[in-house]
């Protein structure tokens, strides 16, 4: 593969597609939520001068829009050169194909085991106890044992671990010394709102199965929380899994499937300590690759089908300002009361910037104002009647996380992926690089493998109502990402990287 060999988007007989400004792009980005939701997505310069979120741009646009800038042009060109689209792979395709989408009998027993893993309540609160084995934790026990029931193929033919009560390893041993891969997933879902469950189409956990229920719901659709985040690709994965051991596959390289159970509160109690087990196994950068859950997967943009894989993750951190001061009353205030702070978070700040920024701005008026400080964790010799604390609050990554390294898109696990997607969603698919604006249980994952990808392998338009009201999969979006796993895991044989 040659690091220039760079593939356009398609080209139409239309009048070509404006590029979005730099502006507008980072914008659709920036997504302020609370009172310090800390953006901390360190992306590569394409995404925030090229096609919107994705990392491809088209150079013949910007090269014309910059002509007649003078010197700024020169600048631009470097920025245009990291903004090309990475070279494209070639679809790859090893062994047998599933045929999934017209497999009817398979069809219908992956709709029903959704609709069943969908009724079993795995909700994580951000006040869970940190001991696994506390009674709130038992949703999680009942869906273990559905799993077993539903999948006895994987769990015999594949090693099992149970990880910290809840948390769950499986070991396809390959017969080479090649690294590992590593697919994630995770079984816990957000809570549904009570003051919002009559606005549900079908109760929450219905696990309700429809057949062309509506325009926008045509075909076959599950219904209900975690139908898309993410039983989807756990359900996908072990049912890959289960069709190649009933082939009597065998494969080369080790491949590790592993979810948690705490992945909507940050993972502590499940992603980290199977990362923990891993890393002890096959050492630091000891897995090839990783797949995750992202937002990002197949969608129609700018006139091309295009694959995301988030490449890059945010950062976050929440900030607490308390400002205790003398009471008195409203109609005779003091001089100086109490209010908020509004502070706009760069992309690439770090934990380390934007603690910064609060003790430069805040620290010196609050001095001004004889208040007393403290800030993240230093303390005043003398606490005054007049005093300000600065923190950082927060059950998980309670000193702030920091943006996730970058994905390099060079790699050949970046082709081996891509190649993969092009074979299952169609040869003229477009590879492209995005940053995830949520967080995932892949923060636990960094000392496993640079090659970290959060990605959906389904149409972004066959789910919906994830975190929110009428939570929905079709599916046809679920075969779909069972079929990835079902091809990648193929792929991997004879794959040196």
């Amino acid at each position: 593969m040659e690091k220039n060999d760079y593939t356009p988007l398609p080209q139409h007989d239309q009048a070509p597609v404006e590029v979005p400004r730099q502006r507008r792009a980072t914008w659709k980005l920036a997504i302020p939520v609370g009172i310090l939701f800390l953006l901390l997505t360190h992306l590569t310069t394409s995404t925030m001068t090229g096609k919107g979120l994705f990392g491809c741009a088209g150079k013949a646009e910007h090269g014309a829009h910059m002509k007649g800038h003078g010197h700024a042009v020169a600048h631009h060109a470097s920025l245009l050169k990291e903004a090309s689209c990475p070279a494209q792979p070639k679809p790859i395709s090893v062994g047998a194909d599933w045929d999934i989408i017209n497999d009817e009998s398979y069809a219908d027993k992956a709709a029903g085991r959704l609709s069943r893993a969908v009724q079993i309540n795995t909700v994580s609160f951000d006040d869970m106890p940190s001991d696994p084995k506390d009674p709130r934790f038992d949703g999680h026990t009942k869906f273990a044992k559905f799993l077993e029931d539903e999948f006895p193929t994987v769990y015999s033919g594949l090693k099992h671990e149970i990880v910290n009560e809840h948390a769950h390893l499986f070991t396809w041993e390959g017969s080479s010394d090649r690294k590992p891969i590593y697919l994630m997933a995770h079984e816990d879902t957000v809570p549904v709102n009570k003051d919002t469950e009559d606005q549900w189409t079908f109760g929450p956990w219905s696990g309700e199965i429809t057949k062309d229920h509506s325009k926008d719901t045509p075909g076959t659709w599950v219904w209900g929380r975690g139908a898309s985040d993410c039983k989807n690709s756990l359900m996908g994965i072990l049912g890959s899994i289960e069709k190649l051991l009933e082939e009597d596959f065998k494969p080369e390289r080790t491949i590790l499937i592993g979810y948690g159970y705490d992945e909507e509160i940050g993972g502590g109690r499940g992603a980290l300590p199977i990362a923990e087990l891993i890393e002890e196994r096959y050492g630091k950068d000891g897995v090839e690759f990783i797949i995750d859950e992202g937002f990002s997967g197949i969608s129609d943009a700018y006139g091309a089908r295009v694959a995301a894989l988030g490449m890059a993750e945010k950062g976050s951190m929440t900030v607490k300002l308390t400002v205790n001061t003398p009471g008195g009353h409203s109609s005779m205030p003091p001089p100086h009361t109490g209010t908020i702070v509004n502070h706009r978070i760069a992309f690439t700040s770090s934990v380390h910037e934007t603690k910064k920024h609060y003790k430069d701005v805040v620290v010196p008026v609050a001095k001004k104002l004889g208040f007393s400080i403290s800030y993240f964790g230093e303390e005043p010799e003398e606490r005054k009647a007049q005093h300000l604390t600065i923190s950082v609050v927060g059950n998980e990554h309670i000193d702030g996380l920091e943006p996730a390294p970058i994905t390099p898109a060079d790699s050949s696990a970046f082709g081996f992926i891509g190649g993969t997607i092009k074979t299952v969603f169609g040869k003229h698919t477009v590879i492209a690089p995005t940053g995830m604006f949520a967080n995932t249980d892949t923060a636990r994952t960094w000392n496993l493998t640079r090659n970290i990808y959060r990605f959906s392998p389904s149409d972004l338009n066959e789910s919906g109502g994830i975190h929110t009201v009428d939570e929905r999969i079709s599916l046809h979006g679920h075969l779909t990402t069972t079929q990835f796993y079902y091809k990648l895991i193929r792929n991997t044989e004879g794959w040196e990287a």
